[in-house]
């Protein structure tokens, strides 16, 4: 596991999978037992309910052949796509490699 209760940390995977959730700080509230759902199917760890420290997180919920964007300051993110931040701050080369731009995965699924 990446994460743990009381963690702040980034979004590192986007699933709206245009980047908008790329960087945003949330804190992790509490891991979730599996649902079942296709997207819990397809992310391989288990998922934290999280809030934004911020912004809202941009989700989809897709019923049958719709797709509905979602904005929500609480979400369900899967432990692989989040990244903690240190409790005593990030190394330079810590800081470089989570802004190097294009080398993230931008969308699962």
């Amino acid at each position: 596991m990446n994460c743990k209760p009381g963690d702040l940390a980034w979004i590192i995977c986007d699933e709206a999978g245009d980047g908008r959730n790329l960087g945003l700080v949330v804190e992790v509230l509490r891991l979730l037992p599996p649902c079942g759902c296709s997207r819990c199917a397809q992310a391989p760890s288990a998922a934290w309910e999280c809030v934004s420290t911020g912004r809202e997180i941009v989700g989809q919920v897709i019923l049958g052949p719709i797709a509905f964007i979602t904005r929500s300051h609480r979400a369900d993110i899967p432990d692989a796509w989040l990244k903690p931040i240190p409790k005593d701050g990030l190394t330079d080369e810590e800081v470089r490699e989570l802004y190097a731009p294009g080398e993230r995965e931008v969308s699962h699924g």
